[in-house]
């Protein structure tokens, strides 16, 4: 297959079974998905200033805020529609550096294996949910592949902020995040060191 073949296949496979999700299942809310989208529609109507958060829900509400902002798009998608365009959206993301990190670690095999991720019935179902997970997973895999490139340069300041942005977004799974992924970052620094000190010795 041509360079990034894979990429935009499962991209491709990621977007079309998402949107028979949404649009021809039309799959039922559950209660979080109806909470989410009755907050979103509150702060559209009454303004964000009416929603009191630290009473309101157990999660920060960074994920709302998001929702809310992209609800202004309306391009003629019901809110239910729109906000699940969203998490697709996120989801793409998450594929694309998924795609990035499986090549770099198992290379052709590694690309192949993004397919199967796009056709991995978990990542559509949490794809098309109103929720915060699909933004979870997206940092999760832009975290992975600045540890993968070692926090070298630019990626140091998006990987940090990444980190940061988790507990933001979901207290449990940004918290476990944060304590995987600094423990990711600790063993490559100290593997690069490592590696600085035999080549000093060799020298």
């Amino acid at each position: 297959m041509k360079k990034n073949g894979y990429l935009f296949l499962s991209l491709a496979l990621f977007l079309i079974l998402s949107q028979i999700i949404i649009f021809v299942v039309d799959k039922e809310n559950w209660f979080d998905v109806s909470f989410t989208l009755e907050t979103v529609h509150t702060m559209r109507i009454d303004g964000p200033q009416s929603i009191s958060f630290q009473n309101y829900d157990v999660h920060p509400p960074t994920s709302y805020y998001a929702f809310y902002l992209w609800s202004f798009l309306n391009p003629g998608l019901s809110e239910y529609h729109l906000a699940q365009e969203l998490s697709v959206l996120f989801m793409l993301g998450f594929l694309y550096f998924a795609y990035l990190c499986l090549r770099k670690l198992f290379g052709s095999s590694g690309e192949k294996a993004t397919v199967l991720l796009a056709l991995c019935t978990t990542y559509i179902h949490f794809g098309t949910e109103v929720r915060m997970y699909s933004m979870l997973f997206f940092l999760s895999a832009v975290v992975f592949w600045c540890i993968l490139n070692e926090f070298k340069g630019l990626l140091g300041v998006v990987g940090i902020i990444s980190i940061g942005l988790m507990p933001l977004i979901q207290y449990y799974s940004g918290a476990v995040a944060v304590v995987f992924f600094s423990g990711f970052a600790f063993i490559f620094s100290k593997k690069r060191l490592m590696g600085r000190g035999n080549e000093k010795k060799e020298v």
